[in-house]
């Protein structure tokens, strides 16, 4: 994986140089470890939600980077509405005690749950026993309705993956987590051999904060702009190709052209908010509406 995403970076960064402008680089002077690199700092960081303490900490690192190339940096600050801001977050297998990773759907209410634990592979047939139940149910078989029933608790997974996760800006009745396909598989072979009661604690809100988007100018001849850019925050997951590899590619096209003298000014540019509804990129386009951006 880390072979593939080093060779993907560089032939990303290079695409976007030759078409971009026709400049005189060698692949010596673009590198696929400086880029992943930045991958494994962004993704260290962890889930990097707009709004988050850790979303502050990515901008930071970015805005850092920038003024190593000698560049023009600044932030531009706007307010997320719902940010959601998760304090507490466990999953657990009562007996045999077992803990299991789960990530929150954004916007998930919080609730404390303890109970019996039912993997549901079809339709909703008996309501009233899943109101009773924790459900384990694959994400493309997990309906709106179950949602609004509710169960106890919702835990859904896609096979073979990680934990995922995604926004329900209507949000489910009941807390509802993602868990990993293989944690899934566990579950399922755990319940042919009897009942399985479960244990999830989350205790998470939406609230108002400010986030950030950081802008770094490399002036040119005239005052054209083009805009290179990428967004630095991700869901409640580490976000490697969602995207701090995108933020790795802008920062060592940015690194690479900082010493050339190009016709046209070019902005290079990291939002916040992406996943939460391009709350950044609208922000940077409202301060920019009379400014001559050609692409």
């Amino acid at each position: 994986m880390k072979f593939c995403l080093r060779h993907l970076l560089l032939a990303l960064i290079l695409a976007s140089l030759i078409c971009g402008q026709a400049l005189a680089l060698t692949m010596d002077e673009v590198s696929a470890d400086r880029a992943y690199g930045h991958v494994e700092r962004l993704v260290g960081i962890g889930p990097r939600l707009a709004g988050s303490p850790a979303e502050a900490l990515a901008a930071d690192y970015i805005e850092n980077e920038f003024r190593s190339y000698g560049l023009d940096v600044w932030m531009e600050n706007f307010i997320v509405e719902n940010s959601y801001v998760v304090e507490e977050n466990s999953l657990s297998v009562v007996q045999p005690p077992k803990t299991l990773t789960c990530v929150p759907v954004v916007y998930s209410p919080s609730g404390t749950v303890l109970g019996p634990l039912l993997h549901l592979t079809g339709s909703v047939e008996n309501e009233n026993l899943l109101r009773e139940r924790v459900v384990l149910v694959a994400r493309d078989k997990l309906k709106r309705e179950l949602a609004d029933l509710p169960p106890l608790a919702i835990l859904t997974y896609v096979e073979n993956m990680p934990p995922m996760s995604e926004i329900w800006p209507n949000p489910p009745k009941a807390p509802m987590v993602w868990i990993s396909g293989s944690d899934a598989q566990q579950l399922i072979e755990l319940l042919e051999n009897g009942q399985v009661e479960v244990e999830l604690r989350l205790t998470a809100r939406a609230e108002s904060r400010m986030s950030r988007n950081v802008v770094a100018c490399l002036p040119g001849e005239s005052d054209e702009i083009i805009v290179v850019n990428a967004h630095h925050d991700s869901m409640l997951t580490l976000g490697a190709v969602d995207d701090a590899s995108g933020v790795a590619v802008v920062l060592e096209i940015a690194r690479a052209l900082s010493t050339e003298n190009l016709q046209r000014t070019v902005l290079f540019t990291t939002f916040s908010g992406e996943e939460l509804g391009l709350l950044g990129s609208q922000d940077f386009v409202r301060r920019r509406e009379n400014e001559p951006i050609v692409a």
